[in-house]
């Protein structure tokens, strides 16, 4: 299912919101940002959706026109794909081939801890996924990971055609509990104020 015009406008207005975040602003004219796409959907779906999303921001202009785009093919809790990729790239649809597909459970824990250890210094995560198929084991941890800046960055597009701005703890907790919000449990500007909606919902 393409994103809809209204939902590629909210996430662009996040992202710009993100960037706006006291520190996060790029300190070059280029953006780093990373891609993280879970490789149990379809990959049509993957490759259609990665278009739109940096197609439209990069619409936007400044500063998504130079962008480092750090690529993550999530397979599984043991196997993520990591290379630097390009915009070019994303539009011709090589952002996953139909061999990258994995039907297995993953968990949020081990996402949390692989951002830590290599993507901190990315201004926007955006992560492709489907709740149900990403859970948490321990949500202390994820907390604890992705403190203190890496949950205010985090875009989550989900395939049931919401998306949501939320600290990954609520995010985890929303895969975990099937809930569709959940009250803000982190400190900062995306706490308790998260789009997780039906876009049919909104203005």
């Amino acid at each position: 299912m393409p994103l809809t015009d209204l939902k590629k406008k909210n996430i662009n207005k996040t992202a710009q919101k993100i960037l706006h975040i006291p520190g996060n602003a790029p300190k070059t004219n280029v953006l780093e940002m990373a891609l993280v796409l879970d490789c149990s959907l379809d990959p049509e779906y993957i490759r259609e959706t990665s278009k739109d999303v940096l197609s439209h921001l990069r619409k936007e202009g400044d500063p998504f026109l130079n962008m480092r785009l750090n690529l993550i093919k999530w397979r599984s809790d043991e196997e993520f794909i990591k290379y630097v990729s390009s915009y070019p790239d994303i539009l011709m649809g090589r952002a996953i081939d139909d061999a990258d597909v994995m039907t297995t459970e993953k968990h949020i824990d081990t996402l949390a801890a692989l951002l830590k250890k290599f993507y901190a210094r990315s201004k926007i995560v955006i992560l492709i996924t489907d709740k149900k198929n990403c859970t948490c084991l321990n949500m202390e941890q994820v907390q604890e990971d992705m403190k203190p800046f890496l949950h205010k960055k985090m875009i989550y597009i989900y395939e049931d055609d919401t998306f949501a701005y939320v600290p990954a703890l609520e995010a985890a907790q929303t895969a975990q509990t099937d809930s569709e919000s959940i009250a803000g449990t982190i400190d900062g500007p995306s706490a308790g104020e998260g789009i997780s909606t039906d876009t049919s919902s909104q203005e």
